[in-house]
């Protein structure tokens, strides 16, 4: 999945994550500056960040070697620098980062990949008392180990929680998508229960007029008359289960849209109660905004409201912008049909469509 074609919850995760990272390298200026200000040493740590920070946007595929290596070779040079100039323990954190990013991907030596950055972190420190042994080294040790430890821990729990997020996602596109299937399956289901008998009756119609045609012409006129009185009578029970026009119950759709978003992992909000008779044209329109939220929204939360003549539903997930809703359209002239009215409203990713009916 390329970064143009992530959706919204995939962005969001990426911004969460990122976020971390630049939480931790402020942390990391800002001690530098309170310690000791340097204002070379400052601006090399702040130009160092933004590389490190595009290596931690790689949280669901390995980035490009070539990418890795330069970014967290970058930061490593630093802390070897520091060491050398006799800078500051806390120069640890960008290394520690870059190198803990890399080794997040390390996909079947997960407790090596976590010790590594600290390892690496401690070898230059090693050379160091190795050529200066009178030097004081302790607090750059614990630096690099500290570094190590708290990057590794950061970005392999954010690994972690990345990937467990897009499990969380693709579970929840799942049952939208088998949300929608059991719409299908019932369409399905109507469909044949519409045209399943009145089919069978047809093909013995006919042959029962084949037979008669020889003895009772009369007789088999008659059956081809029920034959093609069966077959209007099919046409326009289809045209109306196409067109949702079959007799629906409001209580009925209210429970079965219940069932549908909350299996979608959407939450799901009431006020009020369905009249015992209330108007199918208003069980239709929940119908339509259940459809329509499951196929095109992305919606965490979803607010019906019940009153005499009146049904208005509303989701959290339609973004900018909501393109055609035909269905929603048909409905709107079947209101107006009636005396009642259909209208739909987008204020700050909230779409919300109500119907009512005098």
């Amino acid at each position: 999945m390329t970064d143009s074609a992530a959706p919204r919850p995939l962005f969001q995760m990426r911004r969460y994550v990122t976020v971390t990272m630049v939480a931790m390298l402020a942390v990391f200026v800002g001690v530098n500056v309170w310690v000791q200000p340097d204002p070379a040493t400052t601006v090399l740590a702040l130009v160092l960040a933004g590389p490190v920070v595009v290596l931690g946007w790689f949280w669901e595929r390995v980035p490009p070697w070539w990418l890795g290596l330069i970014i967290a070779g970058a930061a490593l040079a630093f802390w070897c620098l520091s060491i050398v100039w006799r800078g500051r323990p806390a120069d640890v954190f960008p290394a520690a980062l870059a190198l803990s990013v890399l080794s997040s991907h390390v996909p079947r030596h997960r407790a090596i990949g976590a010790l590594a950055p600290v390892v690496v972190l401690c070898l230059p420190l090693l050379l160091a008392v190795a050529l200066s042994p009178d030097q004081s080294w302790q607090a750059w040790f614990v630096a690099a180990v500290v570094g190590g430890v708290a990057g590794a821990a950061v970005v392999h729990a954010n690994h972690y929680a990345w990937r467990l997020f897009l499990q969380l996602d693709q579970a929840r596109n799942a049952e939208r998508q088998l949300a929608i299937v059991q719409e299908r399956y019932r369409f399905a289901t109507d469909l044949h229960d519409i045209q399943g008998h009145t089919l069978h009756v047809i093909r013995l119609t006919m042959q029962l007029a084949r037979r008669e045609i020889p003895t009772d012409p009369d007789a088999a006129i008659e059956h081809l008359r029920d034959a093609e009185a069966l077959v209007v009578q099919t046409l326009a029970e289809t045209r109306n289960l196409a067109t949702g026009d079959r007799v629906v119950a409001l209580p009925h759709e209210l429970a079965n849209a219940e069932a549908i978003v909350t299996a979608a992992g959407i939450r799901w909000h009431r006020d009020g109660e369905p009249e015992d008779a209330a108007d199918e044209l208003l069980a239709l329109l929940l119908r339509e905004a259940t459809t329509n939220l499951l196929r095109h929204a992305q919606a965490t939360e979803v607010r019906v409201v019940l009153s005499p003549g009146l049904v208005q539903v509303s989701n959290d997930g339609a973004g900018t912008a909501v393109g055609s809703l035909s269905g929603l359209a048909s409905l709107a002239e079947r209101f107006a049909a009636r005396g009642g009215e259909l209208r739909t409203e987008l204020v700050d990713g909230r779409f919300t469509v109500s119907g009512r009916l005098p």
